[in-house]
């Protein structure tokens, strides 16, 4: 198994689903916020016209700076919230964990923040991490991973499990899971693609059929697909096609 994520799916998109549960932040600001605020578009304009004077530069830019130390200091979980937002889009994801970790620490009852931290992991090929983190949000919180938004996680746990050759949780997470038609096409792709592996190597082949049948239907080149196929039919080892 190769020791690296390579899930062609694994594409960045605003982690809309498990931070923006966070909004209500907007109603705890601190009373410095609007001042704050003003700060920072002062600052913008004082930058803008520095070709007037280089001096408004350095004042604008003093400003900014003034404005993100004073937002960490008054409102340190919407900076982070702020800033895990930022980092992810910009694929720090080091930075993103950081961040993550001081809104896990307030919210720790929320999945969703525990699955964008496992992404961050893959991301950053932090396999046995990211695995541990997805392992524990399901035992703990399946339903988590049940949402339109969160379907991307549930390819993520199922390669997971894969790569780590946990098929005794991937049955339970085979008899949760239901693979939606109406997914996305490379969801539905490779969630039955990984479950056909997990069903096969549960001993239970015609599921693993019909999972590899799907793929096959909807992608006749998908990886190896033809072979997976053929072997499963005639009952043959899988093991050197993964």
């Amino acid at each position: 198994m190769k020791k690296q994520f390579d899930n062609p799916y694994l594409q960045l998109s605003e982690p809309k689903s498990s931070l923006d549960f966070l909004s209500n932040l907007e109603e705890r600001k601190s009373s410095f916020y609007p001042l704050q605020s003003l700060l920072g578009v002062l600052g913008v304009i004082l930058i803008f016209l520095s070709f007037r004077d280089p001096l408004y530069f350095f004042i604008g830019a003093g400003l900014l700076f003034l404005r993100v130390f004073w937002r960490k200091k008054s409102d340190p979980l919407l900076s982070a919230l702020q800033q895990s937002k930022l980092y992810y889009r910009k694929k720090r994801f080091d930075k993103c964990l950081a961040s993550l970790d001081r809104l896990i620490e307030e919210y720790p009852n929320n999945h969703g923040l525990k699955l964008i931290q496992g992404e961050c992991y893959l991301h950053m090929n932090r396999l046995d991490e990211a695995y541990n983190v997805y392992k524990n949000a399901f035992e703990q919180s399946p339903e988590s991973f049940s949402s339109e938004t969160s379907q991307k996680h549930m390819v993520y746990l199922l390669f997971l499990i894969v790569h780590f050759r946990d098929f005794q949780l991937g049955e339970r997470v085979a008899e949760f899971y239901r693979v939606k038609n109406n997914s996305e096409f490379f969801i539905v792709l490779w969630s039955n693609y990984y479950l056909g592996i997990i069903h096969y190597f549960n001993e239970d082949q015609q599921r693993a059929l019909k999972h590899f049948k799907k793929v096959y239907n909807l992608n006749s080149d998908f990886k190896n697909i033809p072979e997976l196929l053929k072997k499963v039919k005639q009952q043959e080892n899988i093991e050197t096609l993964l």
